[in-house]
Order: structure tokens, then sequence, then C-alpha cells
């Protein structure tokens, strides 16, 4: 959620601020965005399966985990839209 507002600020401010300053902001919020989608390929499938094989509070816990993993892909996929970044 931190990089949707954070890409939502650096676009807003994208006029005032000059082209270099702008281009390593975006770099920062991209670098970002590649480990996060990394943490998801790396770890993903790992979750499923735990969540699959658990019960009771580790069930839970691992639902959590596949949820962070669903809204982190979403997020990037917000953020790279924004930012024109295939």
């Amino acid at each position: 959620m931190i990089l949707i507002i954070m890409t939502n600020a650096l676009i807003y401010t994208k006029p005032y601020i000059d082209n270099d300053r702008y281009i390593k902001f975006k770099e920062y919020i991209l670098s970002v965005v590649e480990g996060n989608l990394e943490f998801v390929r790396d770890n993903q499938a790992k979750y499923k399966r735990l969540y699959e094989e658990s019960t009771g509070n580790d069930k839970v816990r691992y639902l959590r985990e596949g949820k962070r993993t669903q809204n982190l892909t979403e997020e990037a996929a917000y953020v790279k839209g924004q930012l024109d970044v295939e």
C-alpha cells in the first residue's frame, strides 16, 4: 500500500521536481516493487502448500501470508501501470 501512495505522490509532484530527481524516485520505487515480486515468486507456492497442510491457527497464518503475496502482486501491477513500466 505504501508504494501506491509513493507512486501517486511522485506522479503528482512530477511537474514540480527536476527530471533527475523524478527518475531517481521512480527507480527506487520500481526496485522495491521488483524485490516484492521476487519475494512472491520465491514464497507463494510454499505458503499455499503450508496452508493446505495446516490446521487451526497455522492455517489462518498461512492464509494471511497468501493474502499478503496477493496484495504485493496487485500493488506491483498498479505501480507499474501508473509509471508506464511493463
